[in-house]
């Protein structure tokens, strides 16, 4: 039985599109002992909410705002509580309607489990559709000079978006290491488990991160494709398929976040990062990467057939290290006892995970980039 009780209720919101609702949650701790509330994980919507329609089909959550790096877990008392806001994680493409959502956490890192999940009761909500303000008096009442000065921003705003049209392209392909020793964060802990785990994984490991970047102005895109050739091991006992294993990738890695560029023809809405998985058969001349199925996965370059981790060891090739054990000196949880991708298959990926595509990208537009999720607008532009 979870050590916490949690409810939830609606934050107000001036409008009611989906991307301006909030809600808060109140966990309190129901023992009479103190009770460590795992502030960063608990902050992940995706990782505590379940939405509905009002036909009782499942909304998928986008990926969170990663959790400020000073924020650690917390011990309350018996009786005590924390408050945890929420706002920003519902999609914007949400149809206007009724829904309903409640706090449903089944991992043990959250006091849950998935037989007895740390839940709420159901809270029904309405997703409004935008009424576009319209000036008293409308706009023929208002002064000529406003006119006028109306008329010359829409026209700015036109040229504006004409010159937009310019594309961005480059290739990655870097040469990257990590160093995995054994142990990891002790409030992650799996015992004799955890420690097998992280000793049959200690070792120096070396790969390249490499994929195409195209940036495009006109389409406020930024392109990630990564072309894998692949191969069949003999002794294999199925075909791979090809579409669920590109789709399981793309779940996980497209249309997650945006890439942020000061000054720039995208200044709110950012570049969304789509990542295309392109297959080639047996041809490494042609592709970034090289796969051959297999019975299992091992590795960047050995996938099972059935597709296990390919989500995982796909980060590898735009990048990122794993997150498990202890790697270059930092502490993460054991393997599968992480929230993140790079720690376990079937985990949202996080915008640290997009370091290459964004060093990349500001190489090609001039500047500094940042990456955000998806949910939100870039910094500095006003809410859409």
């Amino acid at each position: 039985m979870p050590d916490l009780k949690v409810t939830i209720r609606q934050l107000e919101s001036r409008r009611g599109r989906a991307p301006d609702l909030g809600f808060e949650a109140t966990l309190e701790n129901a023992t009479d002992r103190e009770v460590l509330v795992r502030l960063p994980a608990l902050r992940a919507p995706s990782l505590v909410f379940e939405v509905e329609t009002a036909e009782r089909e499942f909304v998928p959550l986008g990926p969170p705002p990663l959790p400020p790096r000073e924020e650690k877990d917390r011990l309350i008392g018996p009786g005590d509580h924390v408050v945890i806001g929420y706002r920003g994680f519902l999609d914007r493409t949400l149809v206007p309607g009724r829904y309903r959502i409640r706090f449903h956490a089944t991992y043990p890192l959250l006091d849950g489990e998935p037989d007895d999940p740390l839940e709420s009761e159901w809270l029904d909500f309405e997703v409004r559709e935008e009424i576009p303000a319209v000036p008293e008096g409308g706009f023929h009442h208002k002064p000529w000079y406003e006119r006028i000065w109306e008329l010359i921003l829409r026209i700015l705003e036109r040229i504006f978006k004409w010159t937009c049209r310019r594309t961005f392209s480059g290739a990655v392909d870097e040469a990257r290491t990590q160093t995995i020793t054994t142990g990891s964060k002790s409030t992650c802990a799996g015992g004799a488990t955890e420690a097998a785990e992280c000793a049959s994984r200690v070792g120096l490991y070396s790969w390249h991160a490499a994929f195409d970047l195209r940036l495009s102005e006109s389409a406020c895109r930024a392109d990630v494709t990564v072309r894998i050739s692949w191969k069949k091991d003999p002794a294999a006992a199925y075909d791979p398929n090809l579409t669920y294993i590109a789709g399981k990738i793309t779940q996980c890695w497209d249309d997650r976040f945006r890439l942020c560029h000061d000054g720039d023809c995208c200044p709110e809405g950012g570049y969304r990062i789509r990542v295309a998985v392109v297959f080639v058969h047996d041809a490494p001349a042609d592709a970034h990467h090289d796969v051959t199925f297999g019975n299992q996965t091992t590795d960047m370059h050995v996938w099972s057939t059935a597709g296990l981790y390919v989500d995982h060891e796909f980060g590898h090739m735009l990048g990122p290290a794993d997150e498990y054990c202890t790697v270059d000196g930092v502490a993460h949880c054991a393997p599968n006892l992480g929230t993140n991708i790079m720690n376990a298959s079937s985990r949202d990926c996080e915008a640290v995970h997009f370091e290459w595509i964004r060093t990349k990208a500001e190489s090609l537009l001039g500047g500094a980039c940042t990456v955000i999720p998806k949910a939100y607008n870039c910094p500095g532009a006003p809410p859409s």
